[in-house]
């Protein structure tokens, strides 16, 4: 007790809308709307103490701006909280407590726990109270207002230890209106509709009332009166037990005119009786008797009767004679008659209009139970609609492939499971969380302005997953007006495939049209590259060995060559070149390449080539693939920004399988599953981000200065072109690696040197030179002015048509362009074919030679050369098919 006096001193030095414990400052305010009635006074310095608290709040420190807010929320709380010592001393209580209970604030303090509770709830609370405290309870109690009046409750209890001081805090809560809603539900149901003229049976006495209950209130008035009692339904048989019966009625009872007789006589009043209480001398042995109806909804159900009385006026000896008419006892009988409560008529006639008004009560008790069953089925019957309603509502809403958000003022108020699916949050994440807290900052104003605006048709945005990854949505929402309420309803789309699908559709029509482009110019290009080619190997011919001109004549013959090298590049580009294929080893082709690369590349950059012991075959184009390492391995040593670094340089061998088709894409293209041969090459340079690497393989598309662009895009088409796939795995500051894969490839064959025949030295025939360009064409006839054969020229198809049909029988070969404006090559070599079916005809193009055959599946054509070809290979060729004509 000392401990706790010494508590409450110490409390009640501190602000009064404060509580403590010791060290321990439990803040309370009262409220400023509603003081505490018994202390007006006292309330308003509260209000003002709670005023300048909040006015001073950011000069307290943050433990006491805290502890105000907690004790605002705590006396506003709509059940009553206490605190008090592990022994039940209570500390402090809320105004709740103070309204609930009746006593002053300054009562409670003084007060013990159980000085809350009812005499008969005190026992069996001290042990929950003390042992409970550290993992605290919950119970269910009578407590006592300060007026004496009890109500149920029920006590949620926790103990807490701050700065060694052990506080027990309490929440109470009144239950009374859930005690009476469990009586009623306990009663048996009855019909939720008023009962009918042909459904008063239905009403039976013992589902209307709790028959123990009735019995006590009969003893009760039985004992009181000094009368017997009993209740009995319309037809005389009895329904409660009788209280305070007398020994005579009971020697009646056992005999059977007796017993019939009263059956009858408490048949006869229930039907006498029409509103308010009878008396009457009963129809056995002539007692006084009375009773009352109990009528429920103006049905008649039971009646109670009471009796069994004298009175000076009654004839005793017409009764005594009654019982030699029943065959009772007659000694029996008249000491049993000496025994019968005497009462005047006036008295009991008083008795049964209490009688009366207690039947009453029991009548609108009745009545009120139909009423309360009736409203208890309705609600229950409405409650299971709104579950089953709801249920259906979301079966519908988690079967749908959309996603489904519900929100309020721009909040998510519920959702369905594939939304959650969508966005890879639990359900109690997201509920009450504003929209735009998955949005991304970029999207955040537009998907703010359609809930604002309260937009309906479709729209697209980007959202951000709980894994951070971002994805497409699409949404289109409706607006629901209830209750006062906008309700929100979006039906949301992932589209993150169809973006990605459009814009790898995006991508391949850009590299498609770039690819015609590149087409066009390496078309072009290769013509003048000829033209440059065929003149100087004839300048070259005609010069002397000893010719100082002829240096720089071989000089231009090698920029040519190049030149052509760099047409071949544009074509690659598009990823429909085919290239000068060869087998090849790749760790050999590393080695051949690496004093190159090793010079190309700053001295503070190391390079590091980690190879496979086991050799790794495959079929690539020498020249092309050579440009693919250069470009890497210059990239990485500038991602090094001129300090020091290391690339690295491996080499294996990989399978990729079905599942790992997708990492490998790139755009609409992906390899073959198969065993393909890698190379590694990785740097530890500045990295790439995201957003960046979704854009280097992008035609001129560069993070270096002007005039670059075509590096990466040409590496992605020589590698398409090659059937292979190209993976980048980057991040800021952590290096960049990329790892190209080409199909692998079976050992090289020897293959046998192709032996040409001899030729003559003087060749003759006619040859039809058909090329749109005049350069070409001049150059081509140069090359044979002073030879023995003659050259037919035409600069298109029509002409050359013309032409062989003039000079058939004199035209031994020709040599026809394959890209041409108007009539293009193909067209023209059907056209000659079709007026001489055995005509030798060469095609020539700066396509590659697997390009151009497949346009002539079906059609033998008599040979191929790839622009621009050097001139002793087209004399070799040339040289090959008049000999055969010259045999």
């Amino acid at each position: 007790m000392t401990k706790r006096n010494d508590i409450v001193t110490k409390r009640r030095t501190n602000s009064p809308n404060q509580f403590a414990a010791k060290d321990l400052v439990l803040p309370k305010v009262a409220r400023a709307k509603k003081p505490c009635p018994q202390e007006p006074a006292q309330g308003c310095e509260k209000t003002i103490s709670a005023i300048g608290a909040l006015k001073d709040i950011k000069e307290q420190n943050t433990i006491e701006a805290t502890s105000l807010r907690y004790g605002l929320l705590a006396d506003y709380a709509r059940d009553i909280i206490y605190c008090s010592t592990p022994d039940g001393a209570i500390l402090e209580a809320n105004h709740t407590a103070v309204e609930a209970y009746g006593f002053s604030r300054q009562e409670l303090l003084t007060m013990h726990t159980n000085d809350l509770r009812a005499f008969e709830s005190v026992a069996g609370f001290e042990d929950p109270y003390r042992t409970g405290w550290a993992d605290g309870f919950i119970v269910e109690a009578v407590h006592r207002r300060k007026d004496g009046t009890t109500f149920p409750v029920e006590i949620s209890a926790r103990g807490v230890e701050i700065n060694n001081t052990k506080i027990l805090v309490s929440v109470v809560r009144d239950i009374t209106d859930r005690r009476r809603t469990e009586a009623v539900r306990e009663r048996p149901r009855l019909a939720p509709t008023h009962p009918r003229d042909d459904e008063a049976m239905e009403l039976h006495f013992e589902k209307l009332f709790v028959l123990n209950e009735v019995q006590a209130i009969q003893d009760a008035f039985a004992a009181a009166t000094g009368v017997a009692s009993f209740i009995v339904y319309i037809n005389g048989t009895p329904i409660t037990r009788p209280s305070n019966f007398c020994r005579l009625c009971e020697i009646i009872r056992k005999t059977e005119k007796g017993a019939a007789d009263c059956k009858f006589s408490n048949a006869e009043i229930s039907r006498t009786i029409t509103d308010g209480a009878v008396v009457q001398k009963c129809s056995s042995c002539g007692l006084w008797e009375g009773g009352t109806n109990i009528d429920v909804g103006n049905r008649h159900v039971a009646t109670w009767l009471i009796g069994q009385v004298l009175n000076d006026q009654d004839d005793q000896e017409r009764i005594l004679r009654y019982a030699r008419t029943i065959g009772a006892n007659e000694t029996e009988f008249h000491e049993a008659l000496a025994q019968v409560t005497h009462m005047p008529r006036e008295q009991f006639e008083k008795a049964c209009q209490a009688l009366h008004l207690i039947a009453q009560q029991l009548s609108n008790l009745a009545y009120q139970n139909i009423q309360q069953a009736r409203e208890i089925t309705r609600r229950m019957h409405a409650e299971k609609a709104m579950q089953d309603s709801e249920e259906r509502l979301r079966l519908l809403t988690d079967a749908t492939y959309e996603g489904i958000a519900i929100t309020e003022k721009g909040c998510f108020i519920d959702v369905n499971d594939q939304f959650l699916s969508m966005v890879g949050y639990q359900r109690e994440e997201l509920l009450g969380k504003p929209i735009i807290s998955i949005i991304t900052p970029r999207w955040q104003s537009v998907v703010t302005d359609s809930v604002q605006s309260n937009r309906t048709e479709p729209y697209e945005h980007v959202a951000v997953r709980k894994d951070g990854k971002e994805i497409w949505i699409e949404s289109r929402a409706r607006i629901y007006h209830a209750n006062g309420r906008n309700i929100r309803i979006a039906a949301v789309r992932d589209i993150t495939e169809r973006k990605n699908t459009e814009e790898a559709l995006r991508q391949t029509q850009k590299m498609e049209s770039l690819g015609v482009l590149a087409g066009g110019i390496a078309h072009d290009f290769n013509n003048l590259l000829q033209a440059i080619i065929g003149q100087t190997y004839l300048a070259l011919a005609k010069l002397p060995e000893a010719n100082s001109v002829r240096e720089n004549i071989e000089r231009a013959q090698v920029a040519a060559t190049r030149a052509a090298d760099l047409t071949r590049q544009l074509l690659a580009y598009s990823g429909h070149g085919k290239f000068l294929v060869k087998m090849m080893e790749l760790n050999k082709f590393i080695h051949e390449n690496l004093h190159l690369l090793e010079i190309a590349i700053p001295k503070n950059v190391e390079l590091h080539v980690e190879p496979i012991e086991s050799e790794l075959y495959f079929s690539a184009d020498v020249a092309q693939l050579q440009q693919v390492l250069f470009n890497l391995i210059i990239n990485a040593a500038e991602a090094m920004d001129g300090k020091a670094g290391r690339i690295t340089i491996r080499t294996y061998l990989q399978n990729i399988h079905e599942e790992d088709l997708l990492s490998w894409k790139r755009g609409n293209v992906a390899p073959t599953p198969g065993t393909f041969v890698v190379l590694d090459v990785d740097d530890t340079g500045h990295g790439i981000d995201q957003t960046t690497i979704e854009k280097i393989f992008d035609p001129f598309f560069t993070t270096k200065f002007t005039g670059r662009g075509l590096g990466l895009a040409a590496v992605l088409g020589i590698i398409r072109g090659h059937n292979g796939a190209i993976q980048v795995e980057s991040r800021p500051n952590a290096g960049t690696r990329f790892r190209i894969a080409f199909p692998q490839t079976s050992l090289p064959q020897t293959t046998p040197v192709e032996v040409f025949p001899k030729t003559n030295d003087r060749l003759e025939g006619t040859i039809l030179f058909i090329d749109d360009e005049a350069c070409v064409r001049e150059a081509f006839t140069d090359a044979f002015d002073h030879s023995t054969i003659t050259v037919l020229t035409a600069e298109n198809g029509n002409e050359g048509i013309t032409l062989f049909k003039e000079h058939q029988e004199a035209i031994s070969l020709i040599l026809l362009d394959f890209s041409m404006p108007g009539m293009d090559g193909e067209t023209t070599f059907r056209k000659l074919r079709k007026i001489d079916p055995h005509v030798k005809i060469i095609i020539s193009s700066g396509y590659a030679e697997e390009d151009i055959t497949s346009k002539f599946k079906g059609l033998e054509i008599t040979g191929f050369i790839q622009k621009p070809y050097p001139w002793n290979k087209l004399y070799q060729l040339l040289t090959e098919y008049l000999n055969i004509l010259a045999l």
